[in-house]
């Protein structure tokens, strides 16, 4: 989404909700998270750095953090309201879901 925003060609590749993912841990080196960005030789593995990047390589763009409270803000929110919600989540349906995916997150 942020890519259409910012109006940029882009590539994309479909990968496994959970790993392996074969497309991506070379170039990751094995890192579990998606999305990731790559922009030449450089990854990004962190959707906030992501936007951050895309603001500042393409300036004339809407910015996706247009000011100082943005920030702030969508940590506020990540931290206090995102995370926990979706322990309470996954909590609620845990029986639910598949065990392979359970197996893989127990791991950590």
């Amino acid at each position: 989404m942020a890519m259409g925003l910012k109006k940029s060609n882009w590539r994309s590749v479909i990968v496994n909700r959970m790993p392996p993912r074969p497309y991506l841990d070379t170039l990751t080196g094995g890192y579990r998270r998606i999305p990731v960005l790559q922009v030449g030789a450089d990854v990004y593995c962190d959707t906030h750095l992501i936007l951050r990047t895309l603001d500042r390589l393409q300036p004339n763009s809407p910015a996706l953090f247009s000011n100082s409270v943005t920030q702030p803000l969508c940590w506020w929110w990540d931290k206090a309201i995102f995370v926990p919600a979706l322990k309470l989540r996954l909590g609620l349906i845990g029986d639910q879901l598949p065990k392979e995916w359970l197996a893989d997150r127990q791991k950590f």
